[in-house]
């Protein structure tokens, strides 16, 4: 499990590009839309960017490849899910620094316990639809 988590980070360092354009867009986002938008904005995409691995995976015979590993298909379900919730709750967290970030230097009033709320049911929404978006691209793939 190990191994196919590292992978993933791999795939994820390569794709550079897109993920300076995803803080910048982050960024642009806290200062110029309402603050709770990036805490579900940046979870979201980086859910996206989770499930890319997928594809990648499937590509070019690599499914089978990886299933002649040691290992198995319930080990490399429980490695994608850990992997996506580690992706989705760093990126919250980034995305609760840049909204609280945002609301100190825009100097705008608000109550934290409002704004923590906000944030966690921002998160659990996005859990309840990588648990329920996972196991279907898993079964059936993402072109699908």
């Amino acid at each position: 499990m190990k191994g196919l988590f590292i992978k993933d980070l791999s795939i994820i360092g390569q794709q550079k590009k897109f993920g300076i354009m995803f803080i910048l867009l982050a960024l642009f986002f806290s200062f110029s839309m309402e603050t709770t938008f990036v805490v579900a904005y940046m979870p979201i995409l980086a859910m996206t960017m989770a499930f890319g691995t997928i594809s990648y995976d499937s590509f070019d015979n690599g499914m089978s490849f990886l299933m002649s590993l040691p290992g198995s298909r319930k080990n490399y379900a429980r490695e994608k899910l850990i992997f996506n919730i580690i992706i989705i709750a760093a990126s919250w967290v980034l995305g609760c620094c840049l909204q609280m970030a945002a609301l100190t230097i825009k100097k705008e009033s608000f109550v934290l316990s409002d704004v923590i709320l906000m944030d966690i049911a921002c998160l659990a929404v996005v859990i309840i639809m990588n648990s329920i978006t996972l196991p279907i691209i898993l079964k059936y793939g993402n072109e699908k």
